[in-house]
């Protein structure tokens, strides 16, 4: 067993590993972070002028998780994740601006940038969740706007829209002994050969004291739990395809 750990990872940069063969050089990872890095600062700099309001940026995806892969076939790209989010003071539907107006923003000063770039092949039109600019060579990066990927329901789904408002940052106060369903509402827009994983993560005296600090709620695009305890929970999700994380998300659940 020891012989045949070292064909899997090494120390050495040097050796070629399975680890060192399927990870980003080097090279290519510091392309990602200054190309990252660039957008980054370029979109909120021009989006706090356009808007008016406090923007800030956030890393995820795989990149940000380390888990990241070459792509499995020449021609394929790196897949890289950049969050962008609006703030303003109130409720989501209380900013001067609806998801929609704000998304077409996004993508004005996207195209804007891309004319000043000599590495930039093309921008895509809109997806419904993400923005996305395609470089040359092997990476393209998704830019994320304030929309949320899952949404939850008591008694009926909440459907959501392209120009309107998710509000799930979170779930309650409610009341114990409660159904609840979460689901994947752009289910459409999953890669092929993605699965989607549940996991309920407890917090509270309650739940302590009955040694459930989480557990695992299942696999596809739905699942239902009960408020059992009393406190403050989450579901998360995660969503894989070969085996890797390509998105993850948290809901909090308040239980009186």
């Amino acid at each position: 067993m020891g012989i045949a750990a070292s064909l899997f990872y090494s120390i050495s940069t040097d050796k070629q590993t399975l680890h060192r063969r399927i990870i980003p050089t080097d090279e290519q990872r510091e392309a990602q972070q200054q190309r990252w890095n660039d957008l980054a600062d370029y979109l909120k700099a021009e989006l706090k002028i356009r808007s008016g309001y406090s923007i800030y940026s956030w890393l995820q995806g795989s990149y940000k998780f380390a888990t990241q892969l070459r792509p499995l076939s020449i021609g394929d790209e790196f897949d890289i994740d950049l969050g962008i989010y609006f703030q303003w003071q109130g409720k989501p539907h209380q900013g001067s601006f609806s998801p929609l107006q704000l998304k077409t923003m996004v993508q004005e000063c996207m195209e804007l940038y891309a004319q000043e770039q000599d590495d930039i092949k093309k921008v895509a039109s809109p997806k419904m969740r993400c923005n996305r600019l395609h470089y040359k060579g092997d990476f393209h990066r998704q830019v994320f706007t304030p929309t949320i990927f899952v949404t939850a329901e008591r008694k009926k789904p909440l459907f959501g829209q392209t120009n309107n408002w998710n509000n799930v940052d979170f779930i309650g106060p409610i009341p114990k002994d409660c159904s609840i369903t979460f689901k994947l509402m752009n289910s459409a827009f999953l890669p092929p050969n993605s699965t989607v994983e549940w996991t309920v993560r407890n917090e509270g005296a309650e739940a302590e004291i009955n040694n459930d600090l989480g557990h695992p709620a299942g696999k596809g695009l739905v699942a239902t739990e009960r408020s059992s305890y009393k406190g403050t929970h989450y579901m998360d999700f995660v969503v894989r395809q070969y085996g890797r994380v390509i998105g993850v998300k948290r809901v909090k659940v308040i239980i009186k």
